[in-house]
């Protein structure tokens, strides 16, 4: 009996190594096929679970108690507000009226350009957003191959990503890090995005013709009946060249982004928690709808179940891995025979993004096993940012990632076009951020 006991505790790190292994590699596979990530992830922690000893009845009872953690239903409420305010967002028309009146507003193609791509960015996080402002894109830098549009679109697009603490995925990997003054991980991405957004700009706008506003077509509401467009062109030329814009657009400017300014504000200067400033910048959104826009607020307070079930299924995988020996197992001997952790944090989360092409997977995979390595560090945020960006830029560049797809589509470009565009900043974007975490761990 001695013995047979003996064989198991050998033998169940093993397996749970080789568990996870093999998860990893179903959860990528299945989510190339296209499989919703809540089974994706459900399957990878059975297997897990599994083989690292876990009966059936232990294993499913695991999986309700993740569900019903402090910090599993602390994570669900926050991306449960997250994609309310997305939803309430776009459907009260506040996207709508930031974009028209960033167009007439700013007195140039490109100023209005980055305007409208930073705050796509910043406001929505369906797939495939990009789309909104490449026609933007399309006019400021009309000079520019097809793959030099599509890398502007998709990078700015990103690059504020880096600052904005809504994004599920980074609620996630804040949450999962414990970590709760999200200003503290934000500080490091957004030094990092910054040298992006500045070697973009050099690269692709600085000497790029500058075109006035007045060159963007107006949208087919704002042309009279009895006009042609080409005639309300020439008129709106003349008079942009008196005024940037019309009366009442800086108003609908700033109400479209007073919810999300006065939100992060407070976040930042750290006044209010992450969950606060949700609530907060939803009630100023449904307060706005209901008086300025006529909309009923219970219209558009309509959550994103689809998300919703893919932090299910991430919840779900943290419980069995924490329940289990696959995480020390994998971790465990490889610190111990002298592999750093620094390049795993640098590289691992880029290459695992890439090929999933998901940000939430490589979190509920990668950032799981790398967490319990630098989980004692003085300064996990470093960490949490270096992780972050570098699963950023891997899904940026996968050719399963939607937004990229769209871009390419919308500008006509090439896959290797698209790379070549977007190597030097996102190269630059990766070694500032790499810096700062090797000077600052």
């Amino acid at each position: 009996m001695t013995n047979v006991v003996d064989w198991k505790v050998k033998c169940i790190p093993v397996l749970s190594a080789f568990g996870l292994l093999v998860a990893f590699v179903v959860m990528i596979v299945i989510l190339r096929r296209g499989v919703h990530y809540f089974y994706t992830f459900t399957a990878g922690a059975a297997i897990i679970g599994l083989t690292g000893g876990l009966p059936p009845m232990a294993l499913l009872q695991t999986m309700g108690l993740a569900l019903v953690s402090p910090n599993g239903i602390k994570l669900s409420y926050l991306v449960f507000l997250v994609t309310i305010l997305s939803h309430a967002l776009e459907h009260g028309n506040f996207i709508d009226d930031l974009i028209g009146a960033s167009r007439r507003l700013f007195g140039s193609a490109k100023r209005a350009m980055l305007v409208i791509t930073n705050f796509v960015g910043a406001y929505i996080f369906v797939p495939g957003a990009v789309t909104i402002a490449a026609p933007a894109v399309e006019r400021a830098a009309s000079s520019l191959p097809p793959g030099g549009k599509a890398a502007l679109s998709v990078l700015y697009h990103y690059f504020i990503r880096m600052a904005i603490p809504f994004v599920p995925s980074f609620i996630l990997v804040a949450q999962l890090a414990g970590i709760e003054e999200v200003g503290a991980i934000i500080k490091y991405q957004l030094l990092a995005a910054a040298v992006g957004m500045i070697v973009t700009y050099l690269l692709y706008l600085w000497k790029a013709p500058e075109a006035p506003l007045g060159v963007l077509s107006p949208s087919p509401e704002e042309i009279p009946p009895h006009e042609t467009e080409i005639e309300v062109e020439a008129e709106s030329l003349k008079n942009r060249a008196k005024s940037p814009g019309r009366p009442g657009d800086l108003f609908r400017f700033w109400v479209a982004a007073a919810p999300l300014a006065i939100s992060l504000a407070l976040v930042y200067s750290g006044v209010i928690q992450l969950g606060a400033s949700l609530v907060l910048a939803l009630a100023l959104v449904l307060i706005l709808a209901f008086f300025l826009k006529k909309k009923n607020p219970i219209n558009l307070m309509r959550p994103n179940w689809s998300l919703m079930a893919t932090i299910f299924g991430i919840i779900i995988l943290q419980g069995v891995l924490n329940e289990t020996e696959s995480l020390n197992s994998i971790i465990g001997p490889a610190l111990e025979s002298g592999v750093p952790i620094e390049p795993l944090v640098i590289l691992l989360p880029l290459v695992v993004a890439y090929l999933a092409g998901s940000q939430n997977a490589t979190v509920a995979t990668v950032y799981l096993v790398l967490l319990p390595a630098f989980a004692a560090a003085p300064n996990r945020a470093i960490y949490t940012a270096m992780f972050y960006v570098s699963g950023t830029i891997g899904f940026v560049l996968s050719p399963i990632n939607i937004d990229q797809a769209v871009a390419r589509e919308f500008f006509n470009a090439k896959p290797f076009e698209f790379y070549r565009a977007a190597a030097l900043p996102l190269a630059s974007f990766l070694g500032a951020m790499a810096i700062l975490f090797l000077l600052f761990r």
